[in-house]
């Protein structure tokens, strides 16, 4: 049963493709929803052993200086929050919906909206730039994981330690979905409330 917690997301798109490229997007969705929701979830554990600490010690918790490791990330989704595929409109221009947690599924409408506002006036822009484009898509990509990441710092996680987690179980995940909104199977994205059903279009 969902809660104030989940959420529809909506990817629309300009095209169909083959069916081994329609799995592999899928599963691709599939994997980055597990990786993020596996990243929040190592944020909350780092926040409640730093308070145990805290409690412990009278209020003097140390820094700490790891951070959990999730090996398999689809194995400590809880079963309320795997995502689920929710509806398919083909047709050009159509969508597809999936059901899941609030925050993964936020974390990926936001970078790949702000990402389908860049991509916008790339077709202007020179080859020699791709460096460039790199560089912003990775910035795009931290943006969307910088309140977990002032959470980390505040608890004393060294740098190093951060930038391991935030690559493994953001940027790496979302940078594998990127080719499909290359091929245009992803254009914007929108994330309905479940609880409101209210819809927030990029462009309003």
């Amino acid at each position: 049963m969902l809660t104030n917690n989940h959420a529809t997301i909506r990817i629309h798109t300009e095209q169909l493709g083959q069916p081994s490229q329609i799995a592999d997007y899928l599963i691709c969705l599939q994997s980055t929803y597990e990786s993020i929701y596996a990243f929040h979830l190592i944020v909350s554990t780092a926040q409640n052993q730093h308070a145990e600490q805290a409690r412990a010690r009278y209020g003097a918790a140390s820094s700490l200086r790891t951070l959990r490791r999730i090996r398999e990330p689809k194995l400590i989704v809880l079963p309320e929050d795997h995502i689920y595929l929710r509806s398919v409109v083909i047709h050009s221009p159509g969508f597809w919906e999936a059901v899941g947690a609030l925050s993964p599924l936020e974390c990926i409408r936001k970078y790949l909206n702000d990402r389908h506002e860049r991509r916008k006036d790339r077709d202007y822009r020179e080859k020699a730039e791709t460096a460039k484009l790199n560089l912003e898509n990775e910035k795009l990509r931290t943006e969307i994981a910088k309140e977990q990441i002032a959470v980390l710092k505040s608890l004393g996680v060294p740098e190093d330690k951060i930038r391991e987690a935030l690559t493994r179980y953001v940027l790496d995940p979302l940078k594998k979905l990127e080719y499909f909104q290359d091929v245009n199977l992803i254009q914007y994205v929108e994330l309905v409330d479940n609880q409101t059903k209210t819809q927030a279009h990029p462009e309003e």
